[in-house]
């Protein structure tokens, strides 16, 4: 009995300190600024990501799935979230005065998330513990769905107890990988447009992407008439 005991406070404690008895993260991190690489799924494209998030309000500059290189913000008051156009070429600077900076409005689904909504929403009960991580100088814990999200793809992730992704790999290919966590508020000023800005609406983007395709359908009945 004795021995049994003894082999059971072992074990125990072997899967301790391998972290695969870790307690699932309570996402308790709400104010931080997390930077690192990050590439996007099924391509060779990578670049720097910038995540700032102050409870509700969130701030990303890097790589996004549609707009290249951007920074985008997330207005809680408005619930709605804004891309920054990207700095005018220097080849403007020969053809006149450089256009206003512009914010446009984005969908939901162009916004960028903080990486940990996706493994908050899943819940304890549908992931498993893998052992622990240690990335940027923070240890976590690796987790893995118990499901995967589509055919032959699983997605593993390495998170700090209080809920910060500081790895997330879907297969072989590291999505993203922190360099530095900063915990703590974040300025006010990240999260405003500047006022130098015009805000665009999906409203006037439409109207703007109509009266551009209706110059180029001109533009092609014109080419297309015989002379």
């Amino acid at each position: 009995m004795r021995w049994v005991l003894l082999f059971c406070l072992g074990a125990a404690a072997l899967v301790s300190a391998c972290g695969l008895g870790a307690q699932y993260p309570q996402f308790t991190a709400k104010q931080y600024h997390l930077t690192g690489n990050r590439t996007l799924p099924g391509t060779d494209i990578s670049g720097p990501a910038s995540f700032y998030r102050d409870d509700e309000k969130l701030r990303f500059e890097g790589l996004t799935d549609s707009h290249g290189v951007a920074t985008v913000i997330f207005d809680p008051a408005r619930n709605v979230s804004y891309l920054f156009n990207a700095a005018p070429s220097r080849r403007r600077a020969f053809a006149g005065p450089a256009p206003q900076p512009t914010a446009i409005q984005l969908s939901e689904s162009e916004t960028p998330q903080p990486l940990e909504v996706a493994w908050a929403a899943l819940g304890a009960q549908n992931v498993r513990g893998l052992g622990r991580c240690r990335i940027a100088g923070e240890r976590g814990n690796l987790w893995q769905p118990r499901q995967p999200i589509a055919p032959d793809v699983v997605r593993t992730a390495c998170i700090t107890p209080d809920g910060i992704v500081l790895q997330l790999t879907e297969n072989d290919v590291v999505l993203f990988e922190a360099t530095s966590v900063r915990r703590g508020p974040q300025p006010a000023s990240l999260f405003v447009i500047p006022e130098t800005y015009r805000i665009i609406s999906n409203a006037e983007l439409a109207e703007v992407d109509d009266d551009a395709l209706s110059v180029a359908r001109a533009g092609t009945a014109r080419a297309q008439t015989p002379r």
